[in-house]
């Protein structure tokens, strides 16, 4: 090496700078100002005849401005129509027409939406919204599209939890680390099916490509559902238009990397899985003599078995499934968690593909003699299929150029967006659980109430489902190539008063927007 050589790459360290230098322009991205506390614009006297609450100040001041009169309020009939069709889905049928027809006293409107916001029928409305957000699907996708046959457990956990009022930082909080920050709560576990949900193809020979597609999947719905941006645009380059980085997105990625697929985690307490256990192991014991033949039976057929499905991978992934244990590194495990899925199958599976007519027959014979012993297996467990941490060690997260598996450049640790903060994150493993604590601080991120495209992003959200169009026209795009809002300081008021006054719920949001005067305003034309 050349003394030239020698120096420049010893200055190298020096050359680089960790602090991006956004210009001001982006620095003014209106998504990422702080969510500052508004007040409500005072009214003359007209405005003070209408106005229902205080969003009512924000509107009527647009209005005013541009020298408009706010529409007559919509007829009773259109109201209880518009607000069961927005809460519900459904119709109101005509017995409920008619009791609200005839409800003259005082806060009729305030008990129908109580009404509404109480029924079972609104967690379903309101947990499908989000559901189409997160990509919520039964299915892998892809061309083998196999089922997920416990999926469904995320999705009544959603309902639920809309129907519950479930605070929306811990709803948030639960579905990115309910395992690490609520371990032994069996209601918040299910949560961690958000991080399921991704499209994968379970039979892919290229493992390493299998699982950036996941990481990728999920890094991308991550930050337009619980953001508001379109960071997917930066996997390969920095955002054309929005000041994210390329570094960004591998950043957010990397609090995602040491997770694994875990379709067979039981949903029920420490006591019942011991339990379960117990029993188990005396249901073996009784029925050892048959379970031990069965084993003799399938052993030759499970070894060719084996040795055909690793074949099929890449040299790379062979040599991970037949290392040591001991000599795995963390990405190994990676490889290996969702390559071993392939190689090692149930007896069923085993005995149809590998065991000739005889043997078929054979098998047959003894899964009739286990019948005798039956009584004593334990009934299944609830199952959820959801992601875990695969140990307390994460492998490295590198920048990927132009977003090739096959291309790493540096190694990046966990961290938000540059813009708002170039550091690393705050990481605390958690042993008890042999997991990184890397998903606890990003749950903790997004469901921070200083976190300004969180906060906002959901605020919009349910306004444009109300209306039709958000306050900014974009509910998934808070970006510069988004619309801006039309209403600034009415989205702030809203987002200040959810996260400060209201507890973050969800339940009290729907309430002030539904009781506006510009909420019951008629849809009649008028010129």
């Amino acid at each position: 090496m050349t003394p030239l050589l020698t120096l420049l790459l010893l200055a190298l360290p020096l050359l680089a700078d960790p602090v991006p230098n956004f210009n001001p322009i982006q620095k003014k991205w209106w998504a990422i100002q702080p969510v500052a506390a508004q007040t409500p614009p005072a009214l003359d006297e007209a405005g003070r005849q209408w106005a229902k609450n205080e969003i009512d100040h924000f509107i009527y001041e647009k209005l005013k401005a541009k020298g408009i009169r706010p529409a007559p309020p919509a007829n009773r009939q259109t109201f209880i129509r518009r607000v069961t069709l927005d809460l519900t889905g459904l119709p109101p049928t005509p017995a409920e027409v008619q009791e609200f027809l005839t409800d003259t006293k005082p806060g009729a409107e305030e008990r129908l939406v109580d009404r509404l916001l109480a029924s079972p029928r609104y967690g379903e409305r309101w947990g499908r919204h989000w559901l189409d957000v997160v990509r919520y699907a039964d299915s892998d996708g892809f061309k083998q599209d196999d089922t997920r046959p416990n999926m469904w457990r995320y999705r009544d956990w959603v309902i639920q939890s809309f129907n519950e009022d479930k605070p929306f930082n811990r709803f948030v909080r639960e579905q990115i680390a309910a395992d690490e920050l609520y371990p032994g709560d069996t209601k918040a576990l299910p949560g961690l099916g958000y991080l399921r949900l991704f499209e994968d193809e379970f039979n892919q020979a290229n493992i390493r490509l299998r699982r950036q597609e996941l990481l990728n999947d999920v890094t991308d719905n991550t930050a337009f559902a619980f953001l508001g941006i379109t960071l997917g645009c930066a996997r390969c380059h920095d955002h054309k238009f929005d000041p994210l980085l390329h570094k960004d997105y591998y950043r957010l990625q990397a609090f995602f990397a040491n997770m694994k697929i875990d379709d067979e985690a039981p949903h029920a307490s420490a006591a019942e899985v011991a339990a379960y256990k117990a029993q188990m192991a005396k249901y073996r014991e009784a029925a050892k003599p048959v379970l031990d033949r069965i084993e003799a039976l399938l052993e030759p057929a499970r070894a060719k078995y084996r040795k055909e499905y690793t074949e099929r991978f890449p040299e790379e992934v062979q040599e991970v499934i037949l290392k040591p244990a001991s000599a795995r590194t963390p990405m190994d495990w990676q490889i290996y968690h969702k390559a071993i899925t392939q190689v090692e199958v149930p007896d069923d599976t085993v005995a149809a593909r590998k065991l000739d007519a005889a043997g078929k027959a054979k098998y047959k014979e003894l899964q009739a003699e286990l019948e005798s012993f039956r009584h004593l297996r334990p009934a299944p467990l609830p199952l959820l299929q959801v992601m875990r941490d695969q140990d307390i060690t994460a492998p490295p997260t590198h920048v990927l150029k132009a977003g090739a598996v096959d291309a790493p450049l540096e190694e990046v640790a966990p961290g938000w967006l540059s813009i708002l903060d170039p550091n690393p994150a705050q990481v605390n493993p958690v042993p008890a659980l042999q997991s990184s604590g890397r998903r606890s601080a990003l749950a903790n991120i997004l469901a921070d109430a200083n976190n300004p495209l969180s906060t906002r992003v959901i605020v919009n959200r349910i306004w444009h489902y109300h209306f039709g169009r958000g306050i900014a026209g974009n509910p998934n795009d808070l970006g510069l190539m988004g619309e801006r809002p039309t209403h600034r300081e009415l989205l702030d008021w809203l987002t200040k008063t959810f996260t400060t006054g209201d507890n973050w719920s969800i339940k009290t949001l729907h309430r002030r927007i539904l009781l506006s005067a510009t909420y019951r305003q008629s849809s009649e034309f008028r010129e």
